[in-house]
């Protein structure tokens, strides 16, 4: 069940975002379609050869690109980080349905948030 939306949020770090995948399927699934991506950046005196996480992201604007941006390939790697997102995913489906009337993308309305607690 979804506790309240003003709870403490938890941060995660730049690095976990990156090396779990969620930036790579946040690029894949909904930014590459629209010409926008989405890249881990490292400092200099830092970079990520050396384990280094990353210290900020970028945005890259490819929107006058009819086909939006396109991944060159997939490593085992990427695929594998594919797979943890989805699990990720379906494993909170069934609760966000039951918040959002059978959706699990929060619809757009007008109006202060209230779970549906069924």
């Amino acid at each position: 069940m979804a506790k309240d939306p003003t709870q403490e949020l938890k941060p995660m770090s730049l690095r976990d975002f990156v090396d779990l995948g969620f930036l790579q399927e946040a690029n894949r699934q909904f930014f590459h379609p629209l010409g926008i991506a989405l890249y881990a950046m490292w400092s200099e005196d830092k970079p990520r050869e050396h384990g280094n996480p990353p210290t900020m992201l970028g945005i890259f604007d490819l929107r006058d690109d009819p086909d939006g941006v396109v991944f060159g390939h997939f490593s085992e790697e990427d695929i594998e980080r594919g797979k943890f997102v989805e699990a990720h995913k379906q494993a909170r489906i069934r609760a966000r349905q039951a918040l959002f009337d059978g959706e699990s993308i929060q619809p757009l309305k007008v109006g202060i948030f209230s779970l549906n607690r069924k």
